[in-house]
This record gives structure tokens, C-alpha cells and sequence, in this order.
């Protein structure tokens, strides 16, 4: 099980397949939980219901890490061009300056 704030390291935890609980008490600009690609837990209470269904439910972990894949499949594009994307995104904003 792999518990976080709000990281990048929970798309890591994904790949590895591990159930990812995002720790998520005041509302985010994103919210990891929102999109439906972690468990959401907003206080100590969510989080021990969560871990402990995790731990004695594999139906509930698997069906939580399935959704994960989901996610990464929709958001993270694994065919090496990420900085070809990225060098095109930055040159847009320049050749617009700034206004896209």
C-alpha cells in the first residue's frame, strides 16, 4: 500500500500495482482521488478504513488497481516522446507569447 499528499511518486506506485491511498484533506487544484485513479481519504479515520479493507479484501484491492491502469492509460502516453511533447507544448507558448 502505498500513501501519499500529492505526488507524482503515486503514478510510480500505480505502475508497481500497488494500491495507492491519496491523503486529500482541503480540496486540490487536482485531486488524484477525483480523477479516480487513487482512494481518496480525507482524515485518519478514511485512511484506517481504507488500509484495513485493503489488507482483508483482495476483490476491493484488485478492483482498485485496475482503475489505476485505467488512468495511466488515459493520462500517461508510455511511447517515449514525452520530451518531444513537452519541447512542442514550451514552443507553442513561445511562438504565441504566452496566450494559447
Amino acid at each position: 500500500i502505498f500513501m501519499t499528499a500529492f505526488s507524482t511518486s503515486a503514478l510510480e506506485a500505480m505502475l508497481f500495482k500497488l494500491p495507492v491511498i491519496t491523503i486529500e484533506p482541503t480540496p486540490l487544484i487536482y485531486s488524484y482521488g477525483d480523477a479516480g485513479a487513487s482512494l481518496k481519504a480525507t482524515n485518519s479515520s478514511e485512511i484506517r478504513q481504507l488500509v484495513n479493507r485493503l489488507i482483508s479484501d483482495e476483490s476491493f484491492k484488485q478492483k482498485a488497481v485496475r482503475r489505476y491502469h485505467k488512468f495511466i492509460s488515459d493520462q500517461c502516453i508510455p511511447d517515449g516522446l514525452a520530451s518531444k511533447r513537452l519541447f512542442d507544448e514550451i514552443n507553442t507558448i513561445i511562438q504565441t507569447d504566452g496566450i494559447v
